[in-house]
């Protein structure tokens, strides 16, 4: 505003300066003077209006974008603290998943501290050391 304000004061006394040259000031002169400071008003009081929207859209879109910048920082909190979460619990199923592993296979005769029992023509069976767990064959028709 003040800068129209400061252009239009420009303007005007770039006019008049022009006129007082002249030892008369000619009625086409005041009337271009008169004719520019009504324009420069009505460009004033136009633009007022579009500025002042532009002004709320500006805060508005402001809030938004700083709404939205908070939501990001939670949201990338909440990722980095799942993808410890994540690593954690692989972790955590690795080691479940080698004790099933080591619960459920039988140890082999070359790694187990026990006997290899049986007869030709028969399943051998191993005699595992105390404590330890076998897994069996299914029981089926003989």
């Amino acid at each position: 505003m003040k800068q129209r304000t400061l252009a239009t004061a420009i303007v005007c006394a770039l006019l008049l300066s022009a006129g007082l040259g002249c030892t008369t000031v000619s009625s086409d002169m005041e009337t271009v003077i008169y004719d520019t400071h009504k324009r420069v008003v009505k460009l004033d009081q136009d633009l007022q209006d579009s500025i002042s929207n532009l002004n709320e859209t500006a805060a508005q879109l402001s809030a938004r974008v700083e709404t939205n910048d908070q939501q990001t920082r939670k949201l990338r909190t909440l990722v980095e603290d799942n993808a410890v979460k994540v690593q954690a619990i692989q972790r955590d199923v690795a080691s479940l998943k080698s004790a099933l592993y080591r619960q459920i296979l039988p140890p082999t005769p070359s790694t187990a501290t026990g006997t290899e029992t049986g007869t030709p023509g028969r399943p051998s069976t191993f005699a595992a050391p105390a404590g330890s767990v076998i897994v069996e064959p299914p029981a089926g028709p003989r």
